[in-house]
Order: C-alpha cells, then structure tokens, then sequence
C-alpha cells in the first residue's frame, strides 16, 4: 500500500460525528485512470466557502498538504453532517459535467474509497442503495452530479449517506452528507438545500 493510500485511510475517520466519516478525495490513481502528475504543482487558490451555508453550520475546513487534494470544508445541522470537497488531483484541465473520462473516474474512485472504509470497519453493514444523475439549476448555473446513495451503521447507529461528484470549473465539485436513518426526511431536506447552496455560491 502506497503512502498515499494510507493517508487517505487516516483522513477517512477524521470527522466521526453525528453523519459520520466524511471521505476526502481519492489520493492514489487507479491502475484504470489516466495518470496524474506526480508532483503537486501551484494550483489556484480554492474556493472559500463561508461560515454558514445553506441552513448548516462550518464546523471544520482542511487544507490539504497535498494541493492536489485542495480544501474541504464540513458543516452540521439538525443531526446531518455534510461535507464539500473541490480539488484537481493536479490535472490541467477538468470539464465540467459528468459526462468526461477524468469525472467519472473520480466518482468511481470516491465509490472505492467508501468500500476502502467499510472493509477496515469504519462502517458496518455498508450497501450501495444505487447510483443516479443529479442536475442541479440555480440563478448562478445548472450543475450535474453523479449521485450514489449508502446504509451503513457507524457506532451502532444506522445511518443514510449520500455522494455526488462532477466537474465544475476546472475541478472537482465533491460533496458527501450523512445523517441517522431515524430522521430520513429531515435529512433529505437538508441535503437539498444544502447542495443547491454549495452549487449556487461556487458559479457565482
């Protein structure tokens, strides 16, 4: 196991609270995707999200030393965890959408990166409920998500969790939100509102 892959194993239960783990983006490159470079290099400065977004709450941002991984930043409310993740893995250029190689690459390594955890006990009893296209219309633009929706149980606690990722702007638009299974349709509304918050204040 590579270094990196460990690193990504350590961050993966870096934010155990309330959704559960929030998983960053993927470290290494799979034998099946393009390769990245293999030196960080300068890239633009990431978007700073601000302390409250969408009804919920900034309770962490990491900046990664890795300035491929970028900047994710997590926020709480009413019981739900939910995370936003926008890096480039160091690629020169990323389209935007869901329909690209490079992006649907991406998402099937984030889709790895959740079974990664499950096989080292982070999550019990971990199923893939599906996969869908989210699009998403705001007055700052339409953006399209790759969706994939998750059980688990974390600390006993059965839990919904839900993963969408495309390409926006040159980067990843990466954003994971959990929350207990007991409250599935609060949960499903802090969702909404939370990633038409994320997609309308990143194309702004």
């Amino acid at each position: 196991m590579s270094m990196l892959a460990r690193h990504t194993i350590l961050l993966l239960c870096g934010a155990l609270l309330l959704g559960g783990c929030q998983t960053p983006p993927m470290q290494g490159t799979s034998p099946r995707s393009p390769a990245a470079p293999a030196a960080p290099r300068a890239s633009a400065p990431a978007i700073v999200f601000p302390e409250h977004l969408g009804g919920m709450r900034r309770v962490e941002r990491e900046i990664y030393p890795d300035p491929r991984l970028g900047v994710a930043y997590h926020y709480e409310a009413r019981g739900s965890r939910c995370s936003v993740y926008v890096y480039d893995r160091g690629y020169g250029h990323i389209p935007d959408g869901i329909q690209h190689e490079l992006v649907r690459l991406e998402f099937a390594e984030a889709r790895r990166d959740i079974r990664l955890a499950a096989s080292r006990g982070i999550y019990r009893e971990l199923r893939e409920l599906g996969t869908s296209l989210r699009v998403v219309d705001t007055p700052a633009g339409r953006q399209s998500f790759l969706r994939a929706d998750y059980s688990f149980r974390l600390r006993h606690v059965p839990q919904h969790s839900v993963l969408m990722l495309g390409g926006s702007r040159n980067r990843y638009l990466k954003l994971r939100c959990s929350w207990r299974r007991d409250a599935d349709e609060r949960g499903r509304k802090v969702l909404a509102r939370f990633v038409h918050a994320v997609v309308g204040y990143y194309l702004k």
